[in-house]
């Protein structure tokens, strides 16, 4: 999501931590690990905190994301890690 002023992101981050989500603030945007379904909770917490969003954005993992998250692994076919160049 992003705050209509970039200013309020490190506020925002630190409202929603401290409802209980897993937030991270980068470069004037905030993520939040919360179901798509908590979407309006978020909003509604970041108007009480008085922060206009300018973008919610709910993320849809992928099913490489998923398959990724399920496996811990980000390895070639073979199950070897890829090769650096």
């Amino acid at each position: 999501m992003v705050p209509e002023h970039p200013a309020d992101a490190e506020r925002l981050a630190s409202v929603l931590a401290a409802m209980g989500w897993k937030t991270v603030a980068e470069g004037g945007e905030v993520t939040v690990e919360a179901p798509a379904s908590q979407a309006a909770e978020v909003n509604r917490a970041a108007a009480a905190a008085g922060i206009t969003l300018r973008v919610l954005r709910p993320h849809e993992a992928s099913l490489e994301d998923v398959f990724l998250e399920m496996t811990g692994a980000r390895s070639g076919d073979n199950g070897r890690p890829e090769a650096s160049s």
